[in-house]
């Protein structure tokens, strides 16, 4: 990969960074207010509940985003950027513009999302 490249890349990576703190921000804030008036006067307990932890799990979710993002800026920082941790092999540029922080190739995502996928009837 030529150092403009990665140049992209990096700055891909911190405008998607940029972005989920803004996201994991709101999260938070949504994660702080008041509910009572999305579940009404009732007290409705268990329904609060369900809601704070639905908040909380989406926030933990674009944590997860945010890691990924910054173990891909330090695969750019060691030179191991792009390079599929299956396989060894470069991964495709259009993958990398779709999900900057991929770390696998197309072929091996497939392969894995596969492995994981539950048997049907």
């Amino acid at each position: 990969m030529t150092r403009e490249q990665l140049d992209h890349f990096r700055r891909k990576l911190e405008e998607h960074r940029a972005a989920a703190n803004q996201r994991i921000a709101a999260v938070g804030a949504r994660a702080r207010e008041p509910i009572e008036g999305a579940i009404g006067e009732s007290g409705d307990d268990p329904l609060r509940d369900v809601l704070v932890d639905t908040t909380l799990e989406v926030g933990e979710l674009r944590t997860r985003e945010l890691e990924e993002i910054d173990d891909a800026l330090l695969r750019i920082e060691l030179g191991e950027y792009g390079i599929c941790e299956e396989c060894g092999q470069p991964i495709e540029l259009d993958r990398l513009e779709a999900v900057p922080y991929a770390r696998l190739c197309e072929t091996d995502a497939r392969s894995s999302t596969d492995r994981t996928k539950r048997p049907t009837l």
